[in-house]
């Protein structure tokens, strides 16, 4: 499918909005991604920065993907991509370390333990993914917070 703007470049980005739980097409929706950062800069750094569309952890074809949550609320835009072992893993984690944050926490110090939580949770991905941890070989590592099987 040709560019909706330029009309001479594949379409690789394709737009889709939500309006009262019914997905919707956006006019001119499907564009090449030099179209699509004339028209959302904002947007456009963050989509060219998903390297090849894989598991940004354990390399696998990813089952989800978009906006980082957890870094937007630390103020930082950047995109995410996990193949579904990877993301369950990462949900569990952040599920957990959400719980040993003090609800009594100043708005400050909030966003400061979920910068820590961002950081953490990466590291920890990292280390869950390099010893297989997506496989269903049963392994065990020690990380800074807890032994995972």
């Amino acid at each position: 499918m040709l560019c909706e703007q330029c009309h001479q470049q594949e379409a690789t980005v394709h737009l889709m909005q939500i309006v009262g739980g019914v997905v919707e097409k956006v006019v001119k929706g499907n564009l090449c991604v030099e179209c699509f950062k004339a028209f959302n800069p904002i947007e456009a750094p963050p989509l060219t920065e998903v390297s090849h569309g894989l598991c940004q952890y354990c390399g696998a074809q990813p089952c989800s993907g978009g906006t980082d949550f957890l870094a937007l609320t630390t103020g930082v835009r950047k995109m995410k991509f996990m193949c579904i072992a990877c993301s369950l893993e990462h949900a569990r984690y952040i599920r957990r370390e959400l719980g040993r944050i003090s609800p009594d926490l100043s708005q400050e110090e909030e966003l400061t333990a979920l910068r820590l939580l961002s950081v953490a949770t990466d590291k920890h991905m990292k280390l869950w993914a390099s010893v297989g941890g997506f496989t269903s070989r049963p392994r065990t590592i020690r990380d800074d917070h807890s032994t995972f099987h």
